[in-house]
Parts: C-alpha cells; structure tokens; sequence
C-alpha cells in the first residue's frame, strides 16, 4: 500500500512540475521575436556588405576597427 501511495505521489509531483515548467503563448511570442531580431541583422549585415561593395569599386577603402 505505501508503494501505491509513494507511486502516486511521485507522478503527481512529475506533472505538476511538467505543467509548472511547459511553455504557454510567451514562449511563441519569444520565438518570432528571436525571428525577427535575426531578419533585421541579415538585412543590415547585407547592407553593410553592398556598403562595402560600393566603397571598393569607388577606390576609396577604408578600414575601421
């Protein structure tokens, strides 16, 4: 019998803790936040690239660290 109590128990606390740890509808809203954060720094790591394109055709080159 205090096997089927301890069983019992153990479970209920594994699921509760599941339940308490699961992702809800933040964890979507923090993904295509992550997404859009990565667009924007492809779009701007582009335009730095046809930036650079552009200076090196012109034939002034400049290097900045």
């Amino acid at each position: 019998m205090k096997r089927k109590i301890l069983a019992a128990l153990l479970a209920s606390t594994m699921v509760l803790s599941l339940v308490g740890c699961g992702s809800g509808s933040d964890g979507a809203a923090a993904t295509t936040d992550t997404q859009d954060a990565a667009s924007t720094e492809e779009a701007a790591t582009t335009d730095d690239a046809a930036a650079a394109d552009s200076e090196a055709a012109s034939g002034d080159q400049t290097l900045t660290v």
